[in-house]
């Protein structure tokens, strides 16, 4: 599969535990295939209890979960709807800065491992 390929496997992870759910395959294959994992807790709304409770536990899947969140940003799906992405449309939205984040900690993951 692809995933043994890789040197990162990046999992992002909507609120609603029926993603929480969906991910534990995808664990399990990089598991096999001897990758890393970051998880990357997407889509998140402001001040959600449900966010804290899916964040922990992701923790306790023994994965890397990423500092980063993504918020439920309109800017991700206009883009996308024009064939651009946040970076090109809204390039000094909140929603751009959280892609540059991700892509700094992401660097910073692959350092060390």
């Amino acid at each position: 599969p692809a995933i043994g390929a890789a040197d990162v496997v990046i999992v992002p992870v909507q609120p609603p535990p029926v993603d929480l759910w969906a991910t534990s395959r995808t664990l399990e294959i990089a598991k096999l295939e001897r990758v890393p994992v970051l998880l990357v807790l997407t889509r998140v709304p402001p001040r959600a209890k449900l966010t804290g409770e899916i964040a922990e536990a992701l923790q306790e899947l023994s994965a890397n979960l990423a500092e980063t969140r993504f918020g439920n940003r309109t800017g991700f799906a206009s883009s996308m709807g024009g064939g651009l992405t946040i970076m090109e449309s809204e390039r000094n939205s909140k929603g751009a800065d959280e892609v540059r984040a991700l892509a700094a900690e992401v660097r910073a993951f692959l350092t060390k491992n």
